[in-house]
C-alpha cells in the first residue's frame, strides 16, 4: 500500500523533493618500499639445517605396529641373547622401551638385558632427546635409558646421555664407552649429577664432531664443554634410544620389566646458524631475539658473515634475526623458525615499482518525487540525476 500526502482542496498534489549529496575521497599514497621505517634489505634462508625428527608421540602404536614400522628405525637388542621378553609401544607420552634384567644365574651377576631403537648411518653434528626414567622402583641391580652417539670403525665407541636408576635413586650422566670389537672396556664418566630428587623426566642435546669437540646441554644448561679430546669416532654416526636393564625381578617385584620413555628426538647439521651479509656491507653486529625482546645469541659481522651459537635451545627456536650497522641502527630484521645449521643470507629489498596516488570525486544530485492520488489511485514517480568525477595521478618510485 502506498502512504499518499494530499492537501484539501487541491484537485491533485505536486510535492518536488530536493536532495543533494556529494562525496569527495581524497588522495591517498602508499610509502615506497625502502622509505624512511622500513628497510632496504631482507633476510633469506638459504639452507636447512635439520637432518632428520621424530616426535616420537605423535601416534597411537601397540608393539607389532611400531616394530612394523622401518622406514627410519631399526630395532634389536640383548634380550634375544639374554632370552628375556620386552615390550615396547608409543602414545601421547613417547616411545616406551622396557624389559627385565636377565638370569643372572645363567648370564652372571653384572649381565645386562637391553632393546633399542636405531638410526640409519647419518652425518650430523647435534642430536636431541627427552628421556623419562622409570618411575618404579629398582630394588637391585639398576636401571637405565640412554640416547647414545654410536662412531662407525671397527670397535666399540660410543657417547651416552642417561639417566641411571638404583636404590639409592636415579642419578644423570654422560660418559664415553670404548673398548675392542667385541664390547667397550673404559668408561670415562665426564658428568654426572649426584644432587638429591632429581628430576625423572630431562632434555639431553650432545654435539660433537667425533674426533676433539663435546658440548652437551641437559635442560639447556651447559654441563659439559671440552675442546681438545681424543674421542676417535669416526663419523657418520648411529642415534640409539637404547634401555638396559640388569634388574630381574625380586620377591616383593617379581616382574623386573621397568620402562624408558623417548620422545622428540632430532638430529641438526651444526649448533649454530649463520648469516651471510655481503650485500650490506656497513652490517656489523648479528643477534636473535625472543618474542620479549631478549637477546638469545648475538656475533659480530667478520668477512661478511656472523655465526650464532644456537645449540643450547630447543628446535625449532622462534626468534628474530636482527642485522645492525657500526652505530647500532637496524638495518633490516626478520621472524623465523630456526634449526641449528641453518644459513641466512642478507639480500637487497626488491624494488617495488610504480606507486599510484588516486584522487576520487563523487557528486550525486536527486530530484522529483510526485506523488498523485485520483479516486483512490495513486501514481508515483521520480527523476534522478547523478554526476561522478575522478582523477587519477601516478608517481614513479
Amino acid at each position: 500500500m502506498t502512504q499518499v500526502e494530499w492537501r484539501r482542496g487541491s484537485r491533485g498534489h505536486l510535492l518536488i523533493l530536493l536532495v543533494a549529496s556529494m562525496l569527495v575521497l581524497s588522495a591517498f599514497s602508499l610509502p615506497q618500499r625502502g622509505a624512511l621505517g622500513s628497510s632496504s634489505y631482507s633476510i633469506v634462508k638459504t639452507k636447512s639445517g635439520l637432518v632428520a625428527r621424530d616426535r616420537l608421540n605423535n601416534a597411537i602404536q601397540t608393539k607389532q605396529q611400531v616394530l612394523a614400522n622401518t622406514t627410519y628405525w631399526s630395532y634389536y637388542g640383548t634380550v634375544y641373547e639374554k632370552q628375556t621378553t620386552f615390550d615396547i609401544y608409543k602414545d601421547s607420552q613417547g616411545l616406551h622401551i622396557g624389559e627385565p634384567g636377565p638370569d643372572h644365574v645363567t648370564f652372571g651377576n653384572d649381565a645386562y638385558s637391553g632393546f633399542y631403537a636405531v638410526s640409519p648411518w647419518t652425518n650430523a653434528v647435534l642430536v636431541h632427546a627427552v628421556l623419562t626414567a622409570t618411575d618404579q622402583p629398582v630394588p637391585d641391580h639398576n636401571f637405565q635409558n640412554q640416547l647414545e652417539i654410536f662412531a662407525s670403525g671397527p670397535n666399540i665407541n660410543y657417547l651416552s646421555c642417561f639417566a641411571m636408576t638404583d636404590s639409592s635413586g636415579r642419578y644423570w650422566k654422560l660418559v664415553h664407552g670404548y673398548g675392542d670389537s667385541v664390547e667397550a672396556h673404559t668408561f670415562d664418566f665426564l658428568w654426572q649429577d649426584t644432587s638429591a630428587n632429581q628430576p625423572i623426566t630431562r632434555e639431553c642435546t650432545m654435539i660433537t664432531n667425533g674426533r676433539n669437540y663435546l658440548r652437551v646441554y641437559v635442560d639447556n644448561v651447559l654441563v659439559y664443554s671440552n675442546g681438545a679430546l681424543s674421542l676417535n669416532m669416526p663419523a657418520p654416526f648411529q642415534y640409539y634410544l637404547i634401555t638396559m636393564n640388569s634388574f630381574s625381578g625380586s620377591a616383593t617385584s617379581p616382574d623386573g620389566t621397568r620402562y624408558g620413555v623417548f620422545r622428540d628426538y632430532y638430529l641438526t647439521s651444526d649448533e649454530s646458524i649463520t648469516v651471510t651479509t655481503n650485500s650490506a656491507p656497513n652490517a656489523a653486529t648479528v643477534n636473535l631475539t625472543d618474542q620479549a625482546g631478549t637477546v638469545l645469541a648475538s656475533s659480530p659481522v667478520a668477512a661478511g658473515s656472523a655465526t650464532l651459537n644456537v645449540g643450547g635451545y630447543r628446535f625449532p627456536l622462534t626468534a628474530t634475526i636482527n642485522v645492525y650497522d657500526s652505530s647500532g641502527s637496524l638495518l633490516t630484521s626478520s621472524p623465523t623458525s630456526l634449526y641449528g645449521g641453518d644459513a641466512y643470507e642478507v639480500d637487497p629489498a626488491p624494488n617495488p615499482g610504480p606507486i599510484s596516488t588516486t584522487t576520487t570525486t563523487t557528486a550525486t544530485t536527486t530530484t522529483g518525487t510526485t506523488t498523485t492520488t485520483t479516486a483512490g489511485t495513486s501514481t508515483t514517480s521520480s527523476t534522478s540525476t547523478a554526476s561522478s568525477t575522478t582523477a587519477t595521478t601516478t608517481t614513479s618510485a
